[in-house]
């Protein structure tokens, strides 16, 4: 998975020191592909979205980001597009929990399900599903 590393460092030198300045090779990357208005820093972004995107709790993401504050982190992590359409399409089923615990704890054989066929099937917002 990739060539040996020299040293302690993620990016280092042939000599395992370390490397600190990015600038050259990530604007020669930029250009051999063809990306404009993009920055280093924009890969923080990048790096937090994916990791959010993937399922990682957003207090780990904070640690690993070495922010002091989830609002920070909040900033930092995007959805794309195609995940919020994901999350919304889960409504589309039309399937939900309506007896025993809706959590992971509930076995299986404990929980029931109802599938609603129209708008008038839905139950009531005010009224628990779970009850």
């Amino acid at each position: 998975m990739g060539a040996p590393r020299k040293g302690e460092y993620v990016f280092s030198d042939d000599n395992g020191r370390r490397i600190t300045y990015f600038q050259h090779a990530f604007d020669r990357a930029k250009k051999k592909s063809d990306i404009e208005d993009f920055h280093f820093h924009d890969l923080r972004h990048t790096f937090a979205s994916y990791l959010v995107m993937e399922g990682v709790d957003i207090m780990t993401v904070k640690e690993l980001l070495g922010h002091k504050t989830l609002a920070m982190t909040l900033r930092y992590s995007h959805l794309s597009p195609t995940h919020k359409a994901k999350a919304v399409s889960v409504l589309d089923k039309g399937t939900l929990f309506t007896e025993g615990d809706p959590g992971e704890s509930a076995p299986a054989e404990k929980r029931t399900k109802k599938t609603f066929q129209g708008e008038s099937d839905f139950p009531n917002p005010s009224e628990s599903l779970w009850n």
